[in-house]
């Protein structure tokens, strides 16, 4: 069962583009260091784009227990981006609630859909990568270089303002698709190639 069918395509398709435009019209935050600090208000707008991954992100029926089941949306590490996720808990998609968990290591991702990975796991990314690379599990971090160490979306800054990479060889060895929707506003990685 998919989170995201037919009809529906067409209206997260102008929310989701009429947020990215708000997002990119309104994130014009310096960059202060290559250890970037990001506003509240940049990090709530990051939170919100991993909600519109998920609309626009194909599970396997393995992966859906019921047509209403919740959608486990987990983090591993800290940084204060984990927070501004936890304002995603008990939102809806679809039929789907999100729930929002905290987890202590890869081996306790099987009930999860979306996994962020905080800067303070940024030692682990390739062996939480390795780990749970043909899991159906979107897996999402800020570190530098995390959609070429095996992880799916990577977000980054150009231009002073937030973009992200796909990292397509992963996301199909993890048994999910992603719309063309969201792949248009991404910069795509295929077979450690970037375009």
């Amino acid at each position: 069962m998919y989170f995201f069918k037919g009809i529906e395509l067409r209206r997260f398709k102008i929310q989701f583009i009429s947020f990215s435009a708000f997002f990119f019209l309104a994130s014009s935050i310096n960059i202060a260091s290559a250890a970037e600090t990001l506003s509240e208000n940049e990090r709530l707008l990051r939170a919100a784009f991993i909600y519109n991954f998920t609309k626009f992100t194909y599970w396997p029926d393995s992966a859906v227990t019921s047509k209403d089941s919740p959608l486990f949306i987990c983090s591993i590490g800290e940084d204060k981006q984990v927070d501004s996720l936890k304002k995603l808990n008990n939102k809806r998609i679809k039929n789907h609630t999100v729930v929002i968990r905290s987890l202590q290591n890869e081996k306790y991702t099987n009930n999860c859909h979306v996994l962020y990975i905080a800067a303070s796991a940024n030692k682990q990314v390739n062996n939480i990568t390795n780990t749970i690379r043909t899991r159906p599990v979107l897996t999402v971090s800020s570190i530098s270089n995390f959609s070429h160490s095996g992880g799916m979306i990577e977000f980054f800054r150009e231009n002073k303002k937030t973009r992200f990479k796909i990292n397509l060889t992963a996301v199909t060895n993890a048994g999910l698709k992603i719309s063309s929707r969201l792949l248009i506003l991404a910069v795509i990685i295929n077979n450690g190639t970037e375009k």
